[in-house]
């Protein structure tokens, strides 16, 4: 878990640094330099949540397959607080993120990045606690 705990680390601080600025008002180039930041960071950590470490737990709970949208299902099983409306919005905001460079998209998307990243740092709080349960229980070889 060490990689998500560091790209976890780097997120929330761009969080912190992102929080403060003014969407509304015209951005500097700090500002945007810094909400480019927390967008990369964003995309990294959904990647790597979804793609390494929900896919380990689900081989190691021999339960992996299926989409998005099982995975979900069997997370909410797990006792994740995940609500499939917000995720799915979040993973399209992570493909948008890739994709759009449109001034006036850009300011909506960096809302969207605002008000998702608790959410996922809350996610993530919940990923590790798992993980360090199911390892606890895992025998070593």
């Amino acid at each position: 878990m060490s990689g998500l705990d560091k790209a976890h680390g780097w997120l929330m601080a761009s969080y912190q640094k992102c929080v403060k600025i003014n969407l509304a008002s015209e951005l500097s180039l700090d500002e945007l330099d810094a909400l480019e930041a927390l967008s990369s960071r964003f995309a990294r950590v959904m990647d790597f949540l979804l793609q390494r470490v929900f896919r380990t737990i689900e081989e190691i709970e021999l339960s992996s397959g299926g989409t998005l949208l099982d995975v979900i299902h069997r997370f909410q099983k797990r006792g994740f607080d995940l609500d499939e409306d917000r995720f799915r919005e979040m993973r399209e905001l992570r493909n948008r993120i890739s994709h759009e460079y449109v001034e006036t998209l850009l300011s909506e998307m960096f809302k969207e990045l605002l008000e998702f990243t608790p959410y996922l740092d809350h996610i993530i709080f919940q990923t590790q606690e798992y993980a360090n349960k199911l390892l606890s229980r895992t025998p070593t070889p």
